[in-house]
């Protein structure tokens, strides 16, 4: 969990999860896989600059550029865009 906090910049508050990584500019971008209760979050960040720019789930952006995590048993996309 420290890896997915400190340097990933996952950050997790009940359900909700916010974003804040402090990754090298060399890396392009990646991918976590994340398990809350019964649902999958296949969670990708492309890695442009500092900051966030957006945050999309399921193609749909989030005015508040987190995640409100559901407990509803699918499976959701998540970009995280950052760059600002």
């Amino acid at each position: 969990m420290l890896i997915l906090e400190s340097l990933l910049g996952v950050q997790l508050s009940g359900d909700l999860m916010s974003f804040n990584p402090c990754i090298p500019m060399i890396w392009g971008s990646y991918q976590i896989e994340y398990r809350y209760r019964s649902t999958m979050y296949h969670i990708g960040v492309h890695n442009a600059g500092t900051g966030i720019k957006s945050v999309v789930v399921d193609g749909i952006v989030q005015a508040d550029n987190t995640v409100h995590l559901v407990d509803d048993e699918g499976e959701h996309r998540v970009m995280v865009e950052l760059g600002v």
